[in-house]
């Protein structure tokens, strides 16, 4: 198991539940519901609350990594997601109700979509919206 090498910054947490039970099978992504600057997310994956992901990537296409894809993150609030997904949280540029993410950030979350798919021999890839 690899990491990505489209990440330019890294943050690692202990916020993690160890290594996987499960085969990465699965893609997270979930908006950030506000425009997070890098120092903004690190502060929350410092602080006491019991959240963590993967991959963040900002509006200007930066990614950062907070766990290793190795570990399960604690993003979804399902076990059974988080075991098998690798987790990326998307700065949003715009709020309600469109929640609009940026051109740069979509086309960096595109990109390390289809690195973290060939690493791990994702072939078909379906949107489902949960």
């Amino acid at each position: 198991m690899s990491n990505s090498s489209l990440a330019q910054y890294h943050l690692w947490t202990s916020k993690h539940s160890g290594t996987r039970t499960e085969k990465i099978s699965k893609i997270a992504n979930h908006h950030m519901a506000g425009n997070l600057s890098r120092s903004a997310m690190e502060s929350i994956i410092r602080s006491d609350r019991q959240m963590s992901c993967t991959y963040a990537v900002y509006t200007d296409g930066t990614i950062e990594q907070f766990v290793d894809e190795a570990y399960r993150s604690w993003c979804t609030s399902s076990n059974w997601c988080d075991q098998r997904a690798i987790t990326i949280e998307v700065a949003n540029d715009s709020g309600e109700p469109n929640w609009h993410v940026s051109d740069k950030a979509m086309a960096s979350l595109i990109n390390l979509c289809t690195d973290i798919c060939k690493r791990n021999g994702i072939r078909n890839v379906t949107y489902t919206g949960d």
